[in-house]
């Protein structure tokens, strides 16, 4: 007994005994019907003498069995005349029990010594052990994490963890819990821990390291069980471990980017701008941000949809390394844009955090120029294949066309030179002359003069160099016709140098049957009608034969005859003693002698022939 309850004792005995107290507690009465789990009901007189309403006050407490312990039920305030009851709700606890317990009273208002009471002993029941998963930190019972302090679930564990698990197992009535064993099943694989007894309303935080697990979904069950609990309590929860590594292409520092397009080796800064007639250079690096070391994988590049080339990184890369390769040279490439991909692991050979940024993919616009002729300006002139045909001329007199040289390209046209090659070049000459850069989608023109040396088709090459990849010399087949006088009087007369429909030698389109050959050798126009030419008098010895004739015809090689017979049935044509004398100028007036002879008549005619 607490030696202050002694002392109350012996003060009690001696009240008792000798006095009459103004104020007192008495009557505790001894619980009954105390059940689990439940509060009950002490009930008690309170006493005064007089009749003056008192005010007292009231101390309660709960006596344990071992008379020394005691548990402060609280304290009231009561206003007392005379002699009432008055009752005390005792809430549930969990006691050491079960039985010997008392109710102890004690006032001390109105007395200098105070008056007390006590209960006769009763019996309290225990709660039997009530095992559960207290909350570790905030409202988590189950916390798996890479440390064993943490808070809060991680969220971002990777292959390279130690992951942990916590709990904060409880016992939440008032026997104690002996034997427990706890049981924690990870992806079906069981272990079980023996733990020590857990008193009434204690916990046993605990925690157990997992180890580094492999990547993918996991299932932690932690189960606790022990031989006084009616069933055993569960909590279970699923979580992710993702790879602890993480390729993608890297822009080391001093770089463009991840992938550097140059026109140097040992470059690592974009070149621009790019033309097609530039070698390319590239640099790529990829780099682990992960925590962890890669296995080798492989590093692929390509160009457009071409896999260009494929790389080997045998030993892998630790965390936060790079691997790089510069000066990788990719030759030309044509005009336009072109899409150059670097792939980290483009085998997949490496399970990653992050499987979306294994690429990256750069454009590259490369300027190209690209050049066109045309003539007329909108006609285009194919090179290799194409020709060009000068209007015919007569030699010593030209004629010239103008042509158009086009950009249709993404970049300048240089280095524009004109040359003509082939048997008849030197009829050909530039007389506007080409300039040598033109930019792109521009053009500019220049000018050839045919001035032909001598009569027939003469035929050279034009070429245009440019810096055109495939396309130098730009060249097409150009000829002209160097007219003879009769050709060129055929263009004048009928539009046409050629020797066909109405423009042909035998045709004679006036009706005059006069045919063109002869209207030519003789000076007479093609678009009139005329007689046929010469006229013969012979009233004169010798007899004179008047004819016209073009020098023009002379020039291209036709001769005049004057023949003359006296039997038409001999076909005995001949010249013998004819004479001429003409009148110059460009069509002569040709006055031809032919002796008269013995014969009673003599024929005349002129023979017109071509060589």
């Amino acid at each position: 007994m607490p030696p202050f309850l002694l002392a109350l004792t012996i003060l009690s005995l001696w009240t008792r005994t000798a006095w009459a107290v103004p104020a007192q507690v008495s009557g505790l009465s001894t619980p009954t019907s105390v059940n689990l789990g439940q509060s009950f009901v002490e009930s008690f007189t309170l006493a005064r003498q007089g009749t003056t309403p008192t005010n007292m006050v009231v101390s309660f407490f709960l006596v344990y069995p071992d008379g020394a312990t005691t548990l402060s039920l609280g304290t009231q305030n009561y206003t007392v005349t005379g002699k009432q009851t008055a009752s005390l709700t005792i809430p549930d606890r969990c006691y050491p029990g079960p039985s010997g317990y008392k109710i102890y009273a004690y006032e001390q208002t109105q007395t200098s010594f105070g008056t007390f009471s006590y209960s006769d002993p009763f019996t309290l029941p225990q709660a039997p052990p009530v095992i559960q998963f207290a909350f570790v930190a905030g409202n988590d019972a189950l916390i798996i994490s890479r440390s064993n302090t943490a808070t809060s679930d991680a969220i971002d564990l990777d292959s390279s963890d130690s992951v942990y698990f916590q709990i904060n197992p409880a016992n939440g009535g008032c026997a104690t819990a002996q034997g427990c064993i706890i049981s924690v099943i990870l992806d079906g694989s069981q272990s079980n821990y023996a733990l020590s007894d857990i008193p009434g309303n204690q916990t046993y935080p605990l925690y157990d390291n997992l180890g580094p697990l492999s990547i993918g979904s996991h299932t932690l069950k932690v189960t606790i069980s022990n031989g006084n609990l009616t069933a055993p309590t569960s909590i279970q929860q699923t979580f992710s471990v993702k790879s602890a590594v993480d390729l993608f292409p890297f822009t080391p520092t001093g770089w463009s980017s991840s992938i550097v397009v140059a026109k140097s080796a040992t470059s690592t800064v974009d070149a621009t701008p790019l033309t097609d007639a530039d070698a390319l250079y590239l640099d790529v690096a990829i780099k682990n941000t992960g925590r962890g070391a890669t296995a080798a994988f492989l590093a692929s590049i390509k160009i457009d949809s071409t896999t260009f080339a494929t790389y080997s990184v045998p030993n892998g890369l630790a965390s936060n390394s790079t691997w790089s390769m510069t000066g990788i040279s990719i030759g030309t490439l044509t005009g336009g844009t072109h899409q150059i991909t670097l792939t980290a692991d483009s085998q997949s050979e490496v399970q990653e955090s992050n499987e979306s940024n294994n690429a990256a993919v750069k454009s590259v616009v490369i300027t190209a120029p690209s050049i066109a002729l045309e003539e007329p300006t909108g006609t285009p002139i194919a090179n290799g294949t194409g020709q060009v045909l000068f209007p015919g001329i007569l030699p010593g007199a030209s004629s010239s066309l103008t042509f158009t040289v086009r950009d249709p390209g993404t970049g300048s046209l240089t280095g524009l030179a004109i040359n003509f090659v082939g048997a008849n070049a030197s009829d050909f000459a530039v007389t506007s002359a080409l300039t040598s850069t033109i930019v792109a989608g521009g053009s500019a023109s220049f000018s050839i003069t045919f001035s032909p040396s001598a009569a027939g088709t003469r035929q050279a090459v034009l070429q245009i160099s440019n810096n055109v990849s495939g396309m130098s010399p730009y060249s097409i087949s150009i000829s002209g016709i160097g007219y003879t006088q009769q050709q060129q009087w055929r263009e004048v007369n009928y539009g046409t140098s050629n020797n066909t429909g109405n423009a042909a030698d035998d045709a004679a389109p006036m009706g005059d049957h006069i045919s063109n050959f002869l209207k030519f050798a003789t000076g007479l126009s093609p678009a009139t009608p005329d007689a046929p030419p010469g006229v013969l008098s012979n009233d004169t010895d010798p007899m004179t034969f008047h004819y016209t004739r073009n020098t023009d015809a002379l020039a291209d090689g036709f001769s005049f005859v004057v023949e003359w017979i006296d039997d038409l049935s001999s076909g005995q044509w001949q010249s013998s003693g004819v004479t001429e004398t003409y009148v110059d100028g460009h069509i002569q007036d040709v006055a031809a002698s032919i002796p008269r002879g013995g014969a009673m008549q003599r024929y005349v005619r002129l023979r017109v022939t071509k060589r």
